[in-house]
C-alpha cells in the first residue's frame, strides 16, 4: 500500500514490497483520468532522439537538479522510478522536496519571472512556480530548456535546503515514487558498475 499522507509530507517514497502495476492501480483510484508514459533511462548519451536532453548533454557526468517533463504545459504529477538492473548500483538519485506554500511566500518572484520553455514548435512561456486556482501548484525547473526572458541568471541551488536532500541508493528491485510537482531531483556521476548495468524505468503520471 501507499501511504499518500506520508507521500504528501515527504514528497517521495521508497518502496520495496509493491509492484509498479499495484502503484498505478492505487493512483488510478485517486486520479481516474490520469495518463501514464513509460521510458527506459539508459546510462549513455544515446537514449533519446531529441536534441536537448540531460543524457545527451551530461552523459555519464552528474545531472543538475530538474523536474521531469518540464517541457509540458503541466508536468507529470508523479514519476515512478523502477530499478530493473540485476545488480545493485552505486549511482544515486538525489531528491530535494520543497514546501511550496513557504516558497510562494518567501520567493514570490519565482511566480512572476518569465522563462521561455524550449520545446521546438511547442515552446511556451512559463514561470518556475505555477499557481493555479484549484490549488494544484507546482515547481518547474530544467536549466537546459528554461531561459529567462530578462536574462537574469537563476541557480536553483540557492533555494535548496541541504538538510532536506535524500540520496536514493538503487538496490535491485527498488521502486521510488516522487511528487514531481514539489520536488527536484538530480543524479550523481555514473560509477563503472552503473555504466554497464544501470537500467531504470521511468513512469510519468499526468493528472
Amino acid at each position: 500500500m501507499i501511504n499518500f499522507h506520508q507521500l504528501e509530507l515527504n514528497g517521495y517514497m521508497e518502496l520495496n514490497e509493491i509492484t509498479v502495476a499495484e502503484i498505478l492501480i492505487l493512483l488510478k483510484q485517486q486520479y481516474f483520468k490520469m495518463k501514464v508514459t513509460e521510458h527506459l533511462l539508459l546510462p549513455n548519451k544515446l537514449n533519446s532522439n531529441y536534441a536537448i536532453t540531460l543524457s545527451k548533454i551530461y552523459g555519464v557526468n552528474p545531472f543538475p537538479y530538474h523536474t521531469d517533463g518540464a517541457n509540458n504545459i503541466s508536468p507529470p504529477k508523479y514519476i515512478i522510478l523502477e530499478n530493473l538492473s540485476k545488480v545493485d548500483t552505486l549511482t544515486n538519485t538525489i531528491i530535494c522536496p520543497f514546501d511550496l506554500k513557504l516558497l510562494f511566500k518567501e520567493k514570490p518572484s519565482l511566480k512572476d519571472e518569465l522563462f521561455i520553455i524550449l520545446n521546438g514548435r511547442n515552446s511556451f512561456y512559463s514561470t518556475i512556480l505555477t499557481e493555479r486556482n484549484n490549488g494544484l501548484n507546482f515547481i518547474r525547473w530544467n536549466p537546459l530548456i528554461m531561459k529567462s526572458i530578462s536574462n537574469i541568471p537563476f541557480d536553483i541551488n540557492n533555494i535548496i535546503n541541504d538538510n532536506l536532500i535524500t540520496k536514493i541508493n538503487w538496490n535491485v528491485g527498488k521502486v521510488v515514487i516522487v511528487d514531481n510537482w514539489r520536488c527536484v531531483h538530480a543524479r550523481s556521476k555514473l560509477d563503472l558498475i552503473s555504466m554497464k548495468h544501470r537500467l531504470i524505468k521511468r513512469y510519468s503520471v499526468f493528472i
